[in-house]
């Protein structure tokens, strides 16, 4: 009787494997590496845990990866009916690794140190050989790396899931999204291999510092102006700008450092390390700063700030002291809890026409000699006495 041809492993389970073993051998006293350094080819080995003449399938359950040499360990176990002892190694091995890739970390910075290497890594294969360049011949080499790239995001998937208290909610957010894209990656068929990419969440590259987004500055002027005051405090603050793009440099540990405040992901989560978020100061918005000192510029008006720590206060033609609300409606209360003095100008920056006004902030106001006006009265005003 002529001997039926083996069936071939389908992809998407050959991915199911690489991804429960996170990239290791599955026999629990081996767990050696099974992604090359030296060569741009795996070195797993499939092995079925019931032989294909005895009826098993090619299925992720009756599958388990191995290195080369314990592959060759299992072709007498299997003669011998080993099947229960591949599938008590199989089980030990996910215990194990599980176990590995589940360490609780006590700041963001030692979770950083673990996660970061393993995401560059990933991040360099994908913008080397990814589906995105649509090159034939880039794709057959992706399909060697794709087996490691799917271990680390195991790995990673792990890891950060783990210490999802360490993140800032909406980063917490990403890492979910993440843990999908990556059971996702291992299910999707090879032919449909584009979807991936879109699902893959920018914000995660932000976080960790490797690549920045291309959102909106952060809204938090609030969280900036702590941040300036703390590092202002550490002696470690060094400059903030605006324009072409919001950042700010400042020394740490020696190095400078460059934060794009574009970069959303990585500023929200440094502000989070730094409980940056409290005290709250000031409502008002990072793009409504930004829209104000343009409109400065634009109109030849100089200004800076009188101290980098209160963003809200502005000195325009070194003469015209400037205190900027974000709020929908200016009330008393919102005055009396800001330092002003005679011949301060106060605007309100919450609508194009300005937010509303109280009447006992108006008679506030005059009674300390402050002038106050919502964001079109304010545009007038400049025209007419700072240009």
């Amino acid at each position: 009787m002529k001997r039926g041809k083996r069936p071939s492993v389908p992809r998407n389970v050959e991915r199911q494997l690489w991804g429960e073993s996170c990239g290791f051998c599955m026999n629990p006293e081996c767990l050696q590496s099974l992604i090359s350094e030296s060569t741009e080819q795996n070195i797993g080995v499939m092995a079925h845990i019931e032989l294909n003449s005895k009826g098993g399938d090619v299925s992720a359950d009756n599958l388990i990866l191995l290195c080369a040499n314990c592959h060759k360990e299992t072709e007498p176990l299997l003669v011998q009916n080993g099947e229960a002892l591949l599938r008590e190694w199989k089980a030990q091995a996910i215990q194990r690794i599980s176990q590995e890739f589940s360490e609780q970390f006590t700041t963001f910075e030692l979770l950083e140190e673990r996660v970061k290497p393993i995401l560059e890594r990933n991040y360099l294969i994908f913008s080397t050989y990814g589906p995105a360049s649509n090159q034939p011949e880039k794709y057959n080499l992706w399909l060697k790396f794709e087996s490691e790239v799917i271990a680390n995001n195991s790995q990673l998937s792990r890891l950060l899931t783990r210490n999802l208290n360490l993140l800032h909610k909406i980063n917490q957010k990403t890492v979910k999204e993440f843990a999908l894209h990556v059971d996702e990656f291992v299910k999707t068929r090879a032919d449909e291999f584009k979807l991936r990419e879109l699902l893959f969440p920018e914000g995660l590259l932000s976080m960790f510092g490797i690549e920045p987004e291309s959102y909106n500055p952060v809204q938090s002027v609030s969280a900036l102006q702590n941040f300036i005051a703390q590092l202002q405090k550490e002696e470690e603050f060094i400059d903030l700008k605006f324009f072409p793009e919001p950042g700010i440099t400042y020394a740490e540990d020696t190095k400078l450092i460059y934060l794009s405040l574009n970069d959303v992901s990585r500023v929200r989560q440094i502000y989070f390390n730094r409980y940056l978020y409290h005290p709250r100061k000031t409502e008002l918005t990072l793009k409504s700063l930004m829209f104000f000192l343009e409109w400065l510029i634009e109109n030849g008006i100089e200004w800076e700030f009188e101290n980098y720590s209160d963003l809200t206060t502005l000195i325009l033609n070194n003469k015209h002291r400037v205190k900027i609300f974000y709020i929908y409606c200016l009330s008393l209360n919102d005055l009396q809890k800001t330092s002003l003095r005679s011949g301060d100008h106060v605007v309100n920056l919450h609508m194009w026409n300005g937010g509303p006004l109280s009447t006992e902030a108006m008679k506030y106001a005059s009674s300390l000699g402050v002038k106050i006006y919502n964001q079109n009265e304010f545009f007038v005003f400049c025209h007419n006495y700072v240009k």
